[in-house]
């Protein structure tokens, strides 16, 4: 079977829904642009999207997915384990910066915060989507959680507390995956530095949950009471837009 062959026995395209099926890839959602010089193929939500542009053809983006099957394969493996893979087209917000991860000359890997922007470089040579380099590059945007989290959420939650008339005695940050924050019998609040990849009124509903655990230590009425009055009545809203929100890093 010729190279050429292959690929049309593997791609199928379905014009109802715009989408390819690929055997080994899933499906894949397909987009035209105007703007768009080259063919850009991204990792979304469930599964590859690819941009075909102005005078693309489906053909041509055929051969591309053909010739990078490996690698696609392997964001989809990575999509599995971790769901999140880091390259030049990842976007990540979070409440202080959002992500530019583009390749270098320099061979060594940098990151900077500027005006809003953490600037990740990686040396062009290395292989972008190997497991160590993913982890370095991961390590980066940690990094960058942690100090930005370190700077935000002490203020913050004092802020809060003088509002609403609550006294704690210490606040840590840490590196928990499991959940966002908690609050001990002393009055102690541990907060998880990934809070920082939430919007700010979720960040402030989690504040407020554990500043209320500060005098109700379990979710009982009057936790929940306690919780409406400090949220005008939504706490059980956020507590479910919270809820779609997954811990990525």
């Amino acid at each position: 079977m010729t190279h050429n062959t292959l690929i049309a026995k593997v791609v199928i395209l379905n014009m109802n829904k715009n989408l390819h099926i690929h055997p080994e890839l899933g499906t894949i959602e397909l987009s035209h642009s105007k703007r768009a010089k080259n063919y850009i193929i991204k990792l979304g939500e469930n599964g590859l999207i690819a941009t075909i542009p102005h005078k693309g053809s489906i053909e041509e983006l055929n051969i591309i997915l053909q010739k990078n099957k490996a690698k696609f394969a392997l964001w989809m493996k990575h999509k599995e384990a971790t769901s999140f893979i880091i390259d030049n087209h990842t976007t990540l917000k979070a409440l202080t910066f959002s992500l530019q991860v583009s390749p270098s000359d320099n061979k060594r890997y940098t990151a900077y915060l500027k005006e809003g922007i953490l600037h990740l470089h990686y040396p062009k040579q290395i292989d972008l989507y190997a497991a160590s380099t993913q982890e370095t590059l991961r390590n980066m945007i940690v990094g960058a959680l942690k100090h930005e989290a370190k700077l935000f959420l002490p203020s913050r939650l004092k802020a809060l507390a003088d509002k609403f008339g609550f006294e704690y005695n210490d606040i840590r940050i840490k590196d928990v995956k499991t959940r966002w924050g908690s609050c001990s019998s002393h009055k102690n609040i541990n907060l998880s530095f990934r809070l920082m990849l939430l919007p700010i009124h979720l960040i402030d509903y989690v504040l407020l949950h554990e500043l209320c655990h500060t005098i109700e230590l379990n979710h009982s009425d009057r936790f929940w009471r306690l919780m409406d009055k400090t949220t005008n009545g939504t706490a059980k809203l956020l507590r479910a837009e919270l809820k779609q929100f997954r811990i990525v890093l």
